[in-house]
């Protein structure tokens, strides 16, 4: 084809220009030549233009093409024009953005590299840790010598035995270092002193005997009207009152004391019974512990220490005091950690302010009189007193005050879970970042009730009915109007809660007394039985002995 052209050319010129120079006969010499032997070689062909519009015609791009393989009917998807035409054009971007926008490009890559970086240092460094697993059996505990030390996996609820402040749960720890927490138990102490001495009158003997005594920390301080020893408002006075109500009276048949102090876990409850708070002369029927809140929300001690301080406490009561019956509480629902070993005032404000969220999300309060200057513009009063009002009137709390005590942005009824049982040890990108503590308090009151139903004087009591409602699923939902997410009742859970502990013990101490009349009545049918006995055999004897004596009087006198 060139060889043609270039013949045209010079036929061309030479028609134009006549007749030419002596320099063109080597070119027509090679045309002359080549023409001829090319002649029969070269075909000339039409442009096939077809594949351009191949697809259209045959539907071959982005259809199902149907064919036959062997016999047998396949269809398949031909999308390899599409695929590599898209692919062209990411192409085409990516260089084009390249070129034009070259440190955009160069950030886009080390972020790249980086998340990279993270997502195998997230699989390969961040470590996934195990909640609510307890892997010894608790159950064959028969006393407090077959707790082992050595049987603990771990001791913190991280997996690990470094990132928790957990004690021994063996052994017995004072608090002495604290002049509040001594305070506190020396009013313990006080508080039994008083019931004995009312004991020790014939008069009162009856009313001034203690049927149940309630051991535990902060909850059960908070029953008896009271934080760390003292009264501090008023509403730890209606809590009182409400106690004394159920407890302190003979209107229910039940007459209770509570031994609790704030912030303490098992193995200070164990120092505490063992220094003056479990005399030999207090002997109640029934010993209500309450426990593993602060072990488990403030000491972040794993699920095996929890157990085994619980069961510490219950094998030292069992052991020295015979012939009563206990009742373990289950652990109350919770959300989030408790913060600081000691606990503050704000603690037991907590459950007060749940409630107030959760019934008057939208309130607003309307501001008093006292409270405008001569504008109509509302005045700020001193730190000191505003936080005095909003501690003693939670009914009037404003959304100010609200959001200054409830600055994590506690939830509203939270979903608590009880399958969420993995969880990586760090959490980079997650909003919600909470411990799943409910998944731990679930394993917990399993082992405790496995326990409980394998034990004659010991009773497992379920309050998480109480404090929680089932949801789809196996989840549980918090009820906030009852209890804060930091597992700190509010007036209307502490109310249905000891209802219900009252009912339960109204109940125990009714089968305590059937079995008693039912004991007596049978001792003093054996008894009688006994003296019915001896009386025949007395009879049959004084029987014999005046047969023996008249045969002895019939017999021959010789032979006497």
């Amino acid at each position: 084809s060139v060889i043609h052209s270039a013949r045209s050319r010079h036929d061309s010129n030479m028609t134009s220009t006549g007749p030419q120079t002596d320099n063109d006969t080597d070119l027509d010499d090679l045309l002359q030549e080549e023409l001829p032997q090319k002649e029969n070689h070269l075909e000339m062909t039409p442009l096939n233009l077809d594949y351009l519009t191949r697809g259209h015609h045959h539907h071959e791009l982005d259809v199902m093409v149907s064919s036959r393989k062997n016999g047998v009917a396949t269809t398949k998807k031909s999308s390899d024009s599409s695929t590599v035409l898209l692919l062209s054009l990411l192409q085409a971007s990516c260089t084009y953005i390249a070129y034009a926008h070259p440190r955009l490009c160069g950030t886009a890559a080390m972020l790249a590299i980086l998340l990279l970086f993270f997502g195998l240092w997230n699989v390969l460094m961040n470590p996934t840790i195990q909640y609510g697993n307890v892997e010894h059996d608790f159950s064959l505990i028969s006393s407090k010598f077959d707790l082992q030390q050595s049987t603990i996996d771990h001791w913190c609820l991280r997996g690990d035995d470094d990132s928790c402040r957990c004690e021994d749960p063996l052994v017995p720890v004072s608090r002495g270092e604290f002049q509040t927490w001594t305070k506190a138990h020396r009013a313990n102490k006080e508080m039994l002193s008083a019931i004995a001495a009312a004991a020790t009158s014939a008069e009162k003997s009856k009313d001034a005997s203690v049927q149940v005594a309630f051991v535990g920390e902060s909850l059960v301080e908070e029953m008896s009207g009271r934080w760390m020893g003292q009264s501090r408002g008023p509403q730890l006075d209606k809590l009182a009152s409400m106690f004394e109500s159920k407890f302190s009276s003979t209107e229910h048949g039940v007459k209770g004391v509570a031994l609790g102090i704030a912030g303490d876990t098992s193995p200070n409850v164990l120092w505490r019974l063992l220094h003056g708070e479990m005399p030999s002369w207090f002997k109640p029927e029934i010993w209500w512990i309450s426990l593993g809140m602060n072990d488990l929300g403030r000491m972040q001690c794993s699920e095996e220490v929890v157990v085994m301080g619980i069961l510490r406490v219950v094998e030292e009561i069992l052991e020295q005091k015979p012939g009563a019956q206990i009742v373990v509480n289950s652990m109350l629902p919770m959300a989030d950690l408790r913060g600081g070993i000691y606990p503050h005032v704000s603690d037991y404000q907590d459950g007060l302010l749940s409630a107030v969220v959760a019934q008057n999300t939208n309130h607003v309060q309307v501001v008093p009189r006292e409270h405008e200057n001569d504008r109509g513009l509302r005045k700020r009063p001193p730190v000191q007193q505003q936080e005095k009002e909003d501690a003693n009137n939670p009914e009037t709390l404003d959304k100010k005050t609200l959001q200054r005590y409830y600055k994590r942005n506690d939830p509203t009824n939270p979903l608590l879970n009880p399958n969420q049982t993995k969880m990586k040890k760090y959490q980079m990108f997650q909003k919600n970042n909470r411990l799943p503590l409910w998944t731990s308090i679930y394993a917990i009151n399993v082992e405790l009730k496995k326990f409980c139903s394998k034990q004659d004087r010991v009773t497992f009591f379920d309050a998480t009915s109480i404090f929680a409602s089932r949801v789809e699923r196996g989840k549980y939902m918090l009820k906030s109007e009852y209890i804060s997410i930091r597992g700190h009742p509010t007036m209307r859970g502490f109310e249905k809660w000891e209802d219900a502990m009252l009912k339960k013990l109204q109940e125990m101490l009714a089968n305590d007394a059937k079995q008693e009349t039912t004991t007596t009545k049978s001792m003093a049918e054996k008894k009688h039985k006994s003296k019915s006995e001896s009386r025949s055999s007395s009879d049959d004897q004084d029987d014999v002995a005046e047969s023996s004596s008249s045969e002895s009087s019939q017999e021959p006198e010789h032979e006497r």
